[in-house]
């Protein structure tokens, strides 16, 4: 056998003496033999990194891109390179139809791209896309205290293809995965200049969503100078025109809250709310606020 030195670079030539080595009569003897020519080979050099759109930070319902990049740093071309990525936990891979629409297909878990060759010095990259899910937060593996109580997403993917030795493994920056926030506001187009006592109003309050929310209640205080009358949801029918009442709220005279719950929030909602104006005490000043 014939040691390659560390320092020998591709497309060198190293000429040599093959030797065996022997002992006679316990006498160290040495039997040169055929002179060798070793020549080393071009090879690819692969490095991988795996990025993300998002920064950081994101809530249940969102969508992440991740892009893996794949870069030949050495002196030959890459051949018959795939990508694999599996789809975090937490997440729903998002399938691009022929349309070009996306659509949740909870059914894959692992991705696999053929990108062919990559000529030495260049690079390439692959896209997918995932969606966070509604009750990520809950679905993931619970954190190890209740001080780290947010969840992470990593995407991890495998990078194969000829003459490598083994495959190479590239996993993206931790995403912080946080459980959707929900906002109530009065639309303002609800508000009367002027009322009569015993006027019943109703009143349009929207339930904004950012991201999705699991079982949420809202809760709302009435407006001062009103009695509580009716409070529900309309839900559209299939004809997208026609909406039929749905019953979602409980009112609690002490409090003079009304309270609405729901299996899921995903965006806006409009919810109603009667209430019937009061004896006016007060010389005519306005009454309704809150």
């Amino acid at each position: 056998t014939y040691q390659i030195p560390a320092q020998l670079s591709a497309n060198n030539v190293l000429l040599g003496t093959l030797a065996t080595y022997y002992k006679v009569n316990g006498v160290d003897t040495i039997s040169e033999s055929n002179k060798v020519t070793l020549k080393t080979v071009e090879e690819p050099v692969l490095t991988v990194e795996t990025t993300s759109d998002a920064e950081g930070e994101v809530k249940e319902g969102q969508v992440i891109t991740y892009t893996v990049t794949v870069k030949n740093d050495g002196k030959a071309k890459a051949e018959d390179i795939t990508v694999t990525s599996l789809v975090a936990e937490g997440t729903t891979y998002l399938e691009e139809k022929e349309t070009g629409e996306l659509e949740l297909n909870p059914d894959v878990n692992e991705i696999k791209i053929d990108i062919g060759e990559i000529e030495a010095g260049t690079s390439k990259s692959v896209s997918y896309k995932v969606q966070v899910d509604d009750n990520a937060t809950e679905e993931m593996e619970k954190p190890d205290s209740i001080e780290d109580a947010t969840q992470k997403l990593t995407s991890t993917s495998e990078v194969d293809g000829e003459g490598l030795e083994k495959p190479i493994f590239t996993q993206s920056a931790e995403t912080v995965v946080k459980p959707a926030e929900a906002k109530v506001t009065i639309s303002e187009e609800n508000y009367v200049q002027a009322v009569k006592e015993g006027q019943e109003i109703e009143l349009d309050i929207l339930i904004d969503t950012t991201g999705n929310i699991n079982n949420p209640r809202i809760t709302v205080e009435l407006p001062k100078g009103v009695t509580y009358s009716d409070a529900y949801t309309l839900r559209f029918l299939e004809d997208g025109i026609s909406t039929e009442r749905v019953e979602c709220a409980e009112y609690d005279n002490n409090s003079r809250t009304v309270t609405y719950s729901f299996d899921r929030l995903n965006g806006s909602k409009f919810v109603k709310l009667k209430v019937k104006v009061n004896k006016v005490e007060n010389n005519g000043e306005n009454i309704l606020c809150g």
